[in-house]
């Protein structure tokens, strides 16, 4: 697959304003050669990383939608990026089996991690950035210790698990615990390594994809796949079930609403009513991603199309 980018190719920039009707400003600049299936935000809001089908991850100022620089290396997909808590590392996940983690302000490769026998789906960094949980197909979750690039633990994801399902992680925010999403969800404590609970999310989501995130203030977990659900942590009881379904999914930093997207559309829930607000076109080919900036002013959106709207 060609991993170099193609001037010709854009990516769309908007400013969304959650209001129906609103008509977004417009700006244009060149953009990836495939599907733009991860995003993240640096905590200070000046970066924008994309991760796409291909091989590259391109890192771009959000304010201007300018190209800043590509990140090359992997030699597959890059289907999950994330930015270190202090934002000086960016951690990628491939398809080429391999996690590669970055250092941001020289774009070079600092370490790559390999253990997993089929493709990375999610990536995670802990909160105080010293630990990395790594989901793949292989239906597993790792820990890693970023100081040694040592292996810590494997989580099983589930016993019955379907091999080559995306498998999908999050640490909650105080650290403790790791959520795993597959055909169910458990919830691990890291320092131990114990089994805290499972959720059975809904028998209709055995055989796809099981997004997973933690609110900000760490008490509720939100998990997608053919139906969006809020569980409280502590107990592990369903909060509530939002209308619709999504393959992605992000909180706000103000906890006031939940975006996700189901490949045609992304969809805007307010958290405390359940109520969809606000669902927004995607392209015409789809949507794949999506990530809110940790200022909570602005929603990436990556398409099947090669784009990215903001």
């Amino acid at each position: 697959m060609c991993c170099r980018l193609i001037p010709s190719l854009m990516i769309v920039l908007f400013s969304v304003v959650l209001v129906m009707g609103q008509r977004p400003e417009l700006s244009v600049q060149t953009g990836h050669s495939g599907q733009v299936l991860s995003l993240a935000f640096t905590s200070d809001n000046k970066l924008l990383a994309s991760g796409s089908v291909d091989t590259t991850i391109v890192l771009w100022n959000p304010v201007t939608g300018n190209q800043l620089r590509a990140l090359k290396g992997h030699t597959g997909t890059v289907g999950s990026i994330a930015f270190s808590p202090d934002d000086k590392q960016l951690a990628s996940g491939s398809a080429d089996n391999s996690i590669k983690i970055w250092d941001v302000a020289s774009s070079r490769e600092k370490q790559t991690l390999k253990g997993h026998t089929l493709y990375i789906s999610s990536v995670a960094f802990s909160p105080d950035g010293k630990l990395l949980a790594s989901g793949s197909g292989d239906q597993t979750a790792k820990l890693w210790d970023l100081a040694t690039g040592r292996e810590l633990r494997t989580f099983v994801a589930a016993p019955s698990a379907v091999r080559g399902l995306p498998v999908s992680v999050a640490f909650s925010r105080d650290g403790r615990m790791l959520a795993v999403g597959a055909q169910v969800v458990k919830l691990w404590d890291v320092r131990t390594g114990n089994e805290i609970r499972t959720i059975n999310v809904n028998e209709s989501n055995s055989l796809t994809e099981t997004p997973v995130a933690f609110s900000y203030d760490g008490k509720v977990l939100v998990t997608g796949g053919r139906s969006v659900k809020l569980w409280d942590v502590a107990t592990g009881n369903a909060l509530r079930t939002l209308p619709g379904d999504a393959r992605a999914l992000s909180f706000s930093p103000d906890q006031q609403t939940l975006a996700g997207t189901d490949r045609a559309e992304i969809k805007l829930w307010n958290i405390k009513t359940g109520q969809e607000v606000q669902t927004l076109a995607g392209s015409q080919l789809g949507v794949d991603s999506v990530a809110f900036s940790p200022d909570g002013k602005l929603l990436a959106v990556g398409n099947s199309d090669n784009t990215i709207a903001l």
